[in-house]
């Protein structure tokens, strides 16, 4: 419970709060990378590894999977609210012998949470009670998260609880929570039980309703959604409750999602939570119920920018092959990539070494192939690879405020340092792991589908790859991905799997083909499945 100096909100102007900290901390002091939204999480991934299961690319989203791993920028020293950092990295792939040309961006902030003083909040946790939260302890996965967050909320913020069956009922009507009345809804909480089906629409109405009835200027008004599965009664078409919730949304009310179990509807509560300019959590553990109630609290109020916009113009010696980390719109004809991001808020990791894995903060990556036949570079040098745009909207201002950098290859495109790699920053290198560890695990569980034997040849490559990329590192993040590479390992051989048995070149024709020739179909393949681990607008 917190004490009562934690009841204490000082009045102070947002506005007045950002100028002040970029004024003292010098646009470096302080702050921390930022979070786009969505996915925050591969927690279904990691649960079905636990269950001894093999987990499907559906289960890997490439903004949870970086917002796994933090990437240590270089200090927000712009002298604006957001500062984009671009970098360029060349290196093998983790799996194959094939060189990667990668460009990464990743934006970080002077502020941190304690520079923004948010409006009070009016929230609604809306729990699914349906019987299926009896198995696994997922209802006492919920109770705990909810007696958290209860603990977490300060002065002037209003809660509601609301839980949803086979019907709907008002657990707590929206209520300040105070030192008078914390043990009554601690209790309230503990009596919550769990029976029925699933009336997902119903329940979340009621959420959107119950803060929207409620409204006041100065106020910000957010749903959290927990569900551990289908809809199952009442209207259960995802784009019914997607509607639903849309025409709430648009009226100001936030929306964010917690799955629990491994049978929550992934696709609907990530689409919902991004249309919500909310963030997507996967409850996998004990652990996981802080990390999430907590942090999400804290959190999605110090929002930074709204209307982000990031675009890369690359230089027509470099082809996109594919993006990762946000759904974005590929321009062939002028060779760029744009993103749009509703908003972005400050990530709760401040560095490499911390206990949760969450909150590192999104990134962006596009993969290029270099294309030295190409006579005419336009505007571009020829050791020039992209212009990088940054235009958005900060929090305290109506103003749109804008960046523009470069990223510039010594080399010309096709060739490569001495030493086979090249990297334009120190921190691409992190950047560089991470994106050959999704591409990798994204294989894996392609070839998953197909063939354990594949799967598993291709797992060694990218566990061998991995350790040794981080022998001399001992990176914290790329440790942990390590052990879930030799779980995965284990549950392929518990079904058979035999890297032996497997021949990647039967016929002898692919050797030298690589990402070329016939290697290319199977990256245009690739290509159409990794779209799939982008969140799908709607």
């Amino acid at each position: 419970m917190r004490t009562s100096e934690h009841f204490e909100r000082p009045a102070i102007l947002l506005a007045a709060v950002l100028a002040a900290a970029i004024a003292v901390c010098g646009c470096g002091a302080a702050g921390g990378n930022v979070s786009f939204g969505g996915a925050q999480d591969m927690g279904q991934f990691k649960q079905i590894l636990a269950e001894g299961e093999i987990p499907s690319t559906l289960t890997l989203d490439a903004n949870g999977f970086f917002s796994e791993h933090y990437i240590q920028l270089p200090e927000p020293d712009c002298g604006q609210v957001l500062c984009a950092h671009a970098s360029l990295a060349i290196d093998d792939y983790f799996v194959g012998d094939e060189k990667v040309t990668l460009v990464g961006v990743s934006i970080n902030s002077p502020l941190g949470p304690e520079d923004i003083d948010p409006a009070p909040v009016d929230l609604a946790v809306v729990v699914d009670t349906s019987g299926s939260m009896v198995a696994e302890d997922k209802i006492i996965y919920a109770r705990e998260g909810l007696h958290t967050l209860v603990d977490e909320m300060s002065a002037g913020d209003r809660l509601a609880i609301i839980s949803y069956d086979t019907t709907v009922r008002t657990v707590l009507e929206l209520s300040e929570i105070t030192v008078d009345n914390v043990q009554a809804v601690h209790s309230l909480i503990g009596e919550i039980e769990a029976s029925g089906a699933t009336n997902i629409y119903e329940g979340l109405e009621r959420g959107f309703l119950t803060v929207l009835e409620a409204a006041e200027p100065g106020r910000t008004a957010r749903v959290i959604l927990l569900s551990d599965g289908q809809a199952s009664v009442g209207v259960t078409a995802a784009a019914a409750i997607q509607e639903m919730a849309y025409r709430f949304i648009l009226d100001g009310v936030g929306l964010t999602t917690v799955g629990v179990g491994t049978d929550a509807d992934a696709f609907l509560l990530e689409g919902l939570a991004t249309l919500g300019n909310g963030n997507y959590y996967f409850l996998e553990s004990v652990q996981a119920i802080g990390e999430v109630f907590v942090q999400e609290l804290l959190y999605f109020l110090s929002t930074v920018a709204f209307d982000v916009r990031l675009e890369l113009r690359f230089n027509p010696a470099y082809q996109i092959l594919r993006a990762y980390g946000w759904d974005y719109e590929l321009d062939y004809y002028l060779n760029t990539v744009r993103v749009t991001i509703p908003s972005v808020s400050i990530a709760s990791r401040s560095g490499d070494e911390h206990e949760a894995r969450r909150g590192g903060g999104s990134s962006f990556f596009v993969e290029l192939r270099p294309d030295v036949d190409v006579a005419d570079l336009g505007d571009f040098g020829i050791h020039e690879v992209a212009d990088v745009y940054l235009d958005y909207r900060p929090a305290d201002s109506d103003s749109d405020e804008s960046q523009t950098t470069d990223i510039d290859n010594p080399n010309e495109p096709g060739q490569i340092d001495p030493d086979g790699s090249h990297y334009s920053a120190p921190w691409a290198e992190k950047g560089y792991a991470v994106f050959n560890l999704f591409e990798g695990l994204f294989r894996v569980c392609s070839a998953a589908t197909r063939n354990y034997h594949q799967a598993l040849f291709l797992l060694e490559q990218l566990q061998a790859s991995a350790e040794a990329w981080n022998e001399s590192r001992d990176d914290e993040d790329v440790r942990a991905d390590l052990i879930l590479l030799a779980q995965f390992a284990h549950n392929l051989e518990a079904k058979g799997a035999d890297a032996s048995k497997y021949d990647p070149d039967p016929y002898g024709t692919c050797a030298s083909a690589g990402r070329g020739g016939a290697g290319l179909a199977v990256l245009a393949l690739l290509g159409l499945l990794l779209a799939r681990c982008r969140r799908v607008p709607f």
